[in-house]
């Protein structure tokens, strides 16, 4: 990532960047040709999206595309609650290894001044874009003194965003421009620090910089919980519903399609705990 120092200070990880692809499903599916497969059936060749349909339905499955991009696309035809569970284990596996390799990285450190010419600049990004390449996180500092510490924070946003715009390899901002020690708010942000390292037995800048560390990896660790734990709910909430549902001779894309053809919204946690508790009341609002 990258560390943005100044008055400010920001943190930029150079991370992969995994784009999560919504699976069309069944009459979601656009292209009217597409290579079927099936774990039990093999290869099943290109067919018409409608023969592939009903292929799946015959079997009581789903017909999930898997690969747009292809010529013509692949689908697959699984039960969509095992397609979803594989593919959020597998999602489970990429954020343990990209988070392995983050905490493997080093943290490389730029410094850059407000006069600072564009050649120079080309080259401390080009510089940066090496490190970020190689999987480390990059710390950009922009060194303020005298009077210029005092100057329009936008105007010292837009200094550190000129060598932004010099990093060639993808990366993303993951905490915005903070105050940093060499700041106006130096001694009221020093102090903050070490009232939150109480309990650190270094020298006092071994302390700030502990603490730092302790404070902002607990932050991220607790939103990024919080963020997997809702998408944990949904999919347990969505396999509950299509296991319900399969007896019915329906498959939870199927419902909620009907349901958003009939301009129905409902709440999946209260549907899957229906299900879950109470059958007979699950069948009735299914047969409504």
């Amino acid at each position: 990532g990258v560390l943005l120092v100044m008055q400010f200070l920001a943190i930029i990880f150079s991370i992969p960047l995994i784009k999560h692809q919504q699976n069309r499903i069944n009459e979601a599916i656009r292209s009217s040709e597409l290579r079927v497969i099936s774990d039990d059936l093999g290869n099943l060749g290109v067919m018409s999206t409608k023969d592939a349909l009903a292929k799946a339905r015959e079997l009581g499955l789903d017909l999930i595309e898997i690969s747009p991009e292809a010529v013509p696309p692949v689908a697959k035809i699984i039960d969509y609650g095992k397609f979803q569970y594989s593919q959020s284990k597998k999602a489970k596996e990429v954020k343990i290894k990209t988070k392995s390799s983050v905490a493997a990285s080093e943290v490389k450190s730029i410094q850059i001044k407000v006069g600072t010419g564009e050649n120079d600049l080309a080259i401390k990004g080009a510089k940066a874009s090496e490190w970020l390449a190689d999987g480390h996180r990059v710390k950009v500092e922009l060194f303020l003194r005298g009077r210029i510490k005092y100057m329009e924070k936008s105007f010292l946003q837009e200094r550190l965003e000129r060598i932004l715009a010099t990093i060639a390899t993808p990366h993303r901002v993951v905490d915005g421009p903070k105050d940093s020690p060499k700041g106006v708010n130096a001694l009221k942000r020093r102090r903050s620090v070490l009232a939150d390292a109480k309990g650190y037995r270094f020298h006092r800048s071994q302390t700030e910089r502990a603490a730092k560390v302790a404070i902002t990896k607990a932050g991220v660790h607790a939103f990024n919980h919080r963020k997997d734990k809702k998408a944990d709910m949904r999919r347990l909430w969505t396999i509950r519903i299509n296991a319900a549902l399969r007896p019915l001779g329906l498959s939870y894309s199927k419902f909620i399609d009907m349901l958003h053809k009939k301009g129905i919204t409902v709440d999946r946690k209260i549907l899957s705990t229906i299900a879950m508790d109470n059958m007979a009341s699950f069948e009735r609002i299914v047969a409504q």
